[in-house]
């Protein structure tokens, strides 16, 4: 049963696999924790946001950097809806002088929420791919859904998944079946 539903669901994730916290983290130059400084709004040739970094995770990022995209709103746009003081976890590649981010959609600009921080900074702790399972299997159990949905789709595409107890399995079938109702709900 646990095998029929991960079979379901991990096709419906499927495409968010590449921007899982996990994935992203191993692509970035640099991890930040940003705060919205100002958004310049350019219509349909595109907007600019002025980040200040509060604190590195990864790398080193100016105190303030700016990201640009083109275009009006639409699907995969990161830098849209921003305002002024929001907090987030940007997932950055450094090209020449710029920064960029390191997908091209929101994923890759996480909105800040509770524990986010601290389950993200254990799993760029964890050393080999036991530890990195450890923290996400600890995740399934966090009150985000945002970090129990990510560690379920992390965990169902991750090396190693064999070696997970049947509680664990349990756990991981159970958060992505719940990520999949929020989402068709939204």
């Amino acid at each position: 049963a646990v095998l029929v539903a991960l079979t379901i669901a991990v096709p419906a994730a499927a495409q968010r696999g590449a921007t899982t916290l996990a994935a992203l983290a191993d692509r970035a130059d640099a991890i930040v924790v940003a705060r919205v400084l100002f958004v310049d709004e350019r219509g349909d040739t595109g907007r600019r946001v002025v980040f200040a970094t509060t604190r590195a995770l990864v790398g080193d990022v100016p105190p303030r950097f700016a990201l640009d995209e083109p275009g009006a709103a639409g699907c995969g746009r990161a830098l849209f809806g921003l305002v002024p003081n929001a907090g987030c976890i940007a997932f950055l590649r450094r090209d020449g002088d710029t920064w960029r981010l390191v997908a091209t959609d929101a994923r890759a600009l996480t909105a800040l929420e509770p524990g986010l921080v601290a389950h993200l900074t254990d799993l760029l702790g964890a050393r080999d791919v036991a530890a990195r399972r450890a923290c996400l299997v600890a995740g399934l159990s966090s009150a985000s859904p945002r970090i129990r949905a990510d560690a379920a789709l992390a965990l169902s595409i991750a090396p190693g998944t064999e070696l997970l107890n049947v509680a664990q399995r349990e756990s991981v079938r159970g958060a992505l079946s719940r990520a999949l109702v929020d989402r068709s709900e939204d």
